[in-house]
């Protein structure tokens, strides 16, 4: 394996709600001082999704390179919260995806998103450095350059409707991303999003960070030309 970043990154894996561990991971990163990433999916699930989302937030703040990528958890919350036509529905399957915390709760959600500044704007479908590309859920596996940059591009607001539109999402896709180990030629990526898979080794050609069924928190540090995945629990 050998894969190379214009810099050294922490890439932090999902989170759902687990504050104490996360502040071991903050703790760790900030130390490191490095470019530091979140794959997405902070919230849910856990006991916690408020104070992670304002761990994060003042984490932001002391590092301003640090960058967000915007989880499907994430996504749901914003649209829930949002004054679309998808609203009630982002809000049905966000309350069956472990949104339950945010029932009577919309008031202190706005309120620390608007106080962290943390709104969808803040928060990027992918990240690139180098041939290295983090993003939460993933890609097609083996369509061509041009076409990955397009499905990268699909956006933040566009919640899949069924199981199929999942697919071609990058905040969502599963199946059509999880064929194989090297999904995209002379490229690296760096995703979340599919817990079940996780084995906590990297793979030729990507590396599944999500260690939220351990339980804990994956993390990645990438220099040196290699990656080094570890568990926080």
């Amino acid at each position: 394996m050998n894969i190379h970043p214009t810099e050294p990154l922490l890439v932090i894996g999902d989170i759902h709600g687990k504050y104490d561990i996360l502040c071991k991971v903050l703790d760790h990163a900030n130390n490191l001082n490095i470019k530091t990433i979140f794959s997405g999916d902070v919230i849910d699930r856990g006991p916690d999704s408020l104070k992670c989302l304002q761990a994060i937030g003042k984490f932001r703040k002391d590092h301003p390179n640090t960058e967000l990528c915007l989880g499907n958890h994430e996504q749901m919350m914003f649209l829930a919260l949002s004054d679309t036509g998808y609203k009630e529905y982002a809000n049905s399957i966000w309350l069956y995806n472990g949104g339950s915390w945010s029932i009577n709760n919309h008031d202190n959600i706005n309120q620390t998103l608007t106080a962290y500044n943390l709104g969808i704007d803040n928060w990027s479908n992918y990240y690139q450095s180098g041939d290295v590309i983090i993003v939460h859920g993933g890609i097609p596996y083996g369509i061509n350059k041009k076409a990955v940059y397009r499905f990268l591009k699909n956006s933040k607001t566009n919640i899949p409707l069924n199981d199929r539109e999942s697919e071609d999402h990058w905040a969502w896709i599963r199946s059509r991303f999880l064929m194989g180990d090297t999904p995209m030629k002379g490229h690296y990526i760096i995703h979340g999003h599919s817990a079940f898979e996780f084995t906590g080794i990297p793979k030729d050609g990507r590396c599944n960070i999500d260690a939220s069924h351990k339980p804990g928190i994956g993390v990645a540090l990438v220099e040196g030309g290699s990656i080094q995945l570890s568990i926080y629990s």
